[in-house]
């Protein structure tokens, strides 16, 4: 999958409490969360640093803790 594509890919905006701009991840990006479609959320996830991530994978890793709020956007 590539980010640069012209082909659309849906994908999840996400943002840690202390940065003012979105990054866009994939949605399988947080273990244990599933995303519904139409949904906005506020979750409160552990951040995992890896410190030897295979070539090709990311070094950070997110583990649901809890929805915090979970809106149905109309």
């Amino acid at each position: 999958m590539s980010w640069e594509s012209d082909t659309p890919i849906e994908c999840m905006l996400m943002k840690e409490a202390c940065d003012s701009v979105y990054s866009k991840q994939s949605l399988d990006c947080i273990t244990g969360f599933t995303y519904v479609k139409g949904h906005e959320y506020i979750l409160k996830v552990e951040k995992i640093i890896l410190s030897n991530p295979q070539a090709d994978a990311s070094s950070i890793r997110y583990r649901l803790l809890k929805i915090v709020d979970d809106k149905v956007r109309k």
